[in-house]
């Protein structure tokens, strides 16, 4: 380190940085004498350093230290730490990210399966996905017309809660709408919608591929060949 080259036995102390309980940070301080240059006298100066690590506090407690001795020619790492660090906290946010999505694919791997989606609604398929994205759904309009009367029903997306967070230039990731001539149609499809346009879910492709594989097994057990004693092939 530079400034051992200056300074020996230097004694830091530690302490975490508590003004922001959502973001973890330590602080470094040093005490060093050093000679005033308008009195001629040597003083007592603290500097302070602040980082996501010890290390890296440490390391811009050193930095200050530096540019008090040398203002005129130190400047490089002053500048190289807080980017270090910024990409310390972007590597870290990115990191958090995947977990989340990872969480959320496992949730959708387990609540939404062949068997799942005969029997529950989209409307309690979404809510036991993300009950904050269920529970934002509401009733905007309503077809006053007494013969096919309609209701609509739309979800909004919200960030974090889903594979795909809202974007404001794309509608279809920000609000999932559906109509339906009950209260109940309307919520179930404006439910499919978002678990096709937030999760990546297509339930209704999930229908059809499902009844395709049970029309394909039916129609292999019905062609299965039995070969009876006397070599005649029945055909089942």
């Amino acid at each position: 380190m530079i400034l051992n080259e200056y300074y020996k036995n230097l004694q830091f102390s530690y302490q975490n940085d508590t003004s922001n309980p959502l973001q973890s940070k330590f602080i470094c301080c040093v005490t060093i004498d050093m000679n005033d240059q308008t009195s001629a006298q040597t003083i007592k100066r603290h500097f302070i350093g602040s980082g996501i690590s010890k290390k890296n506090a440490k390391k811009e407690c050193c930095n200050q230290v530096l540019n008090a001795l040398f203002p005129d020619s130190y400047h490089g790492l002053e500048k190289l730490c807080p980017e270090k660090e910024t990409r310390e906290e972007l590597d870290k946010t990115k990191v958090g990210n995947l977990k989340r999505l990872a969480e959320i694919r496992r949730r959708i791997s387990k609540l939404v399966t062949p068997q799942t989606i005969r029997i529950k609604s989209p409307s309690q398929i979404l809510h036991e996905l993300s009950s904050k994205i269920s529970d934002s759904g509401i009733f905007l309009e309503e077809n006053s017309k007494i013969v096919d009367k309609k209701f609509c029903y739309k979800i909004s997306n919200i960030q974090d809660e889903s594979l795909i967070n809202p974007n404001g230039n794309d509608p279809q990731t920000a609000m999932a709408s559906g109509y339906g001539k009950s209260k109940k149609d309307a919520k179930n499809e404006a439910s499919r919608c978002a678990l096709k346009q937030f999760f990546s879910c297509d339930i209704d492709k999930m229908i059809h591929e499902a009844n395709m594989l049970m029309i394909n097994q039916l129609n292999t057990q019905q062609q299965i060949k039995f070969v009876l004693p006397n070599n005649q092939m029945v055909q089942m």
